[in-house]
């Protein structure tokens, strides 16, 4: 299977694909264990090592964060945070 032919990630080219899939590996294993979404990025935000894929990674917790707050979400897990019970 070809990834750059099913999948658009423009990052990819300048993270890499090992890391990447590093970084999904642990995020999945952190969120399977009760970690919340936004500390679990922050953890993979220091265990990353490209410039690059740091950015995108806090660019992406502060927009959880933000939704989170105009929401008023409070959950813990990253179902409770992305997908919380009315």
């Amino acid at each position: 299977m070809n990834l750059k032919s099913n999948v658009s990630l423009p990052f990819v080219n300048k993270v890499g694909l090992q890391e990447v899939l590093f970084f999904t590996k642990h995020l999945s294993i952190m969120l399977k264990a009760g970690i919340p979404i936004t500390e679990a990025l922050e953890t993979s935000v220091e265990q990353t090592k490209s410039p690059a894929f740091i950015e995108v990674l806090k660019n992406v917790n502060d927009d959880i964060r933000y939704i989170r707050s105009e929401l008023g979400i409070s959950g813990n897990t990253a179902s409770e945070e992305l997908c919380p019970k009315k």
